[in-house]
């Protein structure tokens, strides 16, 4: 198991896509922070339902991580509410991350918990990444 919050690495001279499904009734949320040359980042994903993507706070289903030289690390917040997207939330157990490159590529899944059953499928992070 990985702490939660869970940090990501990502690598410099890249560029990548960030999504999150959710597979779960309870409604699901992941807070993303980062920064690059001090200039800080907060994404949340959130939503519910079975093999439902994960919206940000404006509706996209992605995010597009910046072109940039310099590598940095997300702190990935996994929570999940029983009584939906007004809380109160509590921290999920998270999965250790794992990790797979190949063509030049960089995937990153990190998966979280919300209940007994321990199916550790109940949101999915991806993070994809590319050398520029």
């Amino acid at each position: 198991m990985a702490t939660n919050p869970v940090l990501i690495p990502v690598n410099g001279d890249s560029t990548g896509l960030i999504i999150c499904n959710a597979h779960a009734v309870y409604f699901q949320r992941v807070t993303l922070k980062w920064s690059i040359l001090s200039s800080p980042t907060t994404v949340i994903f959130s939503g519910s339902g079975e093999g439902v993507p994960m919206k940000t706070q404006d509706g996209a289903t992605s995010y597009d991580l910046p072109a940039t030289r310099q590598g940095y690390s997300i702190s990935a917040l996994f929570e999940y509410s029983t009584s939906g997207p007004s809380g109160p939330f509590y921290q999920a157990s998270v999965k250790d991350p794992i990790i797979s490159t190949g063509g030049g590529s960089t995937i990153i899944t990190v998966t979280s918990e919300d209940s007994n059953d321990q199916d550790n499928n109940d949101s999915y992070l991806i993070i994809t990444y590319k050398g520029l």
